[in-house]
């Protein structure tokens, strides 16, 4: 039972299997999106050039409710052919160029995907019809097809119903100049196709999760998988000090984002440093910030400097601190002489620079980082 159990794939896929799926082209992906965006930019595009549109249908209705003597042949057809095909290949172009950089740019947007090419292989399953009717058959296409039919079904209601609401006024169509019904019409064209936007919109935030859920539900791994994956990485050096360099970023960062809250930094002429907090009036012993030895100290000691929090420099405290004390607890009992003294002058200090005066006594055997 236990070896059957262990073959299923009931494991979230950890970040390495995702990124080796990402670089063989396996991303997260909605088609809904791409033609959302293709239909917007449609819509905007329309709208923004709707002079052109209306001069266009305004040309279009004269034309057709006009007659001319004009003797048509085979050389008047065929120059006003050419006429018109090359004005809708440029329009048809610029369209498609518009069309292809959605495609090509969305993915990498949204989803971070990189455009890569691979060879074309032959591949002659569309011939297995058993195939075919299997993946016919599966919860996916038929998810697929319940979501389209209740975008066209929608879709198609929202349009019935604006018509409907504002069917009462068409009939100032027959009471208007041809200028006017034009463009009441673009505008009806265009409120009409907002609204159905908004409808695919709500189907393709729908679509983007259900997307997600397939897409690591496709990834997901057996108990050996991550076993072996593990034993893999820990046996990869390159892999294991790419681990120690990320946690030691991690920590030190925090280290640092601690050391904004302390009062005050002691440190050495031998690299150890340690900040301090203590509110008196929920703590009952100073407490320990943050610890550092090394390259941390110079900058814990530029972030205290510039949060203008107080450097103390002690040939022996900061050390003897430093190796009897943690992170985030309160120190032992038997610094609490020497902390007091600490914490004494640290008030003063900030007193002083309130109120100015004298320039407070420091604690014996201490030195300041700078003059005031």
């Amino acid at each position: 039972m236990n070896t059957a159990n262990s073959g299923d794939k009931t494991e979230s896929p950890t970040s390495h299997k995702i990124k080796q799926a990402q670089k063989l082209g396996h991303v997260q992906n909605s088609s809904n999106v791409n033609s959302f965006c293709i239909l917007f930019f449609s819509i905007i595009l329309l709208w923004c050039n709707k002079s052109i549109f209306y001069n266009f249908l305004r040309k279009l209705f004269i034309f057709c409710f006009t007659f001319k003597i004009l003797e048509v042949n085979n050389k008047i057809f065929f120059s006003l052919f050419l006429k018109y095909l090359y004005k809708i290949m440029i329009c048809f172009c610029f369209f498609f160029i518009c069309i292809f950089l959605i495609l090509f740019f969305i993915p990498w947007i949204i989803y971070k995907k990189k455009i890569k090419f691979f060879a074309i292989n032959v591949n002659i399953d569309f011939l297995n019809f058993f195939n075919i009717f299997k993946k016919i058959i599966s919860w996916n296409t038929i998810f697929k097809f319940f979501t389209i039919f209740l975008q066209v079904f929608f879709m198609f209601s929202t349009s019935i119903m604006f018509f409907l609401k504002y069917y009462p006024s068409f009939n100032i169509f027959f009471f208007s100049s041809l200028n006017f019904n034009i463009s009441l019409g673009i505008r009806f064209l265009f409120l009409c196709s907002m609204l159905n936007l908004l409808n695919y919109f709500f189907f393709i935030i729908l679509d983007f999760f259900w997307q997600k859920f397939q897409y690591f539900q496709s990834l997901k791994m057996t108990k050996k998988e991550i076993q072996d994956e593990y034993k893999e990485l820990e046996g990869n050096p390159f892999i294991k000090s790419h681990i120690r360099y990320t946690m030691k970023n991690i920590s030190k960062n925090s280290l640092l984002q601690d050391l904004k809250k302390a009062d005050v930094l002691i440190y050495d002429s031998e690299n150890y440093a340690i900040a301090l907090q203590y509110i008196i009036e929920i703590m009952e012993a100073p407490k320990v910030i943050s610890r550092g030895k090394g390259y941390i100290v110079s900058n814990m000691k530029k972030i205290a400097d510039f949060y203008d929090i107080p450097l103390l420099e002690s040939k022996h405290i900061a050390k003897i601190l430093y190796e009897n004390t943690s992170n985030g607890y309160s120190i032992p009992n038997n610094f609490f002489q020497i902390t007091a003294e600490i914490f004494a002058w640290v008030w003063q200090f900030k007193i002083w620079k309130k109120k100015g005066g004298n320039f407070p006594t420091l604690p014996k055997n201490f030195k300041i980082f700078k003059k005031y």
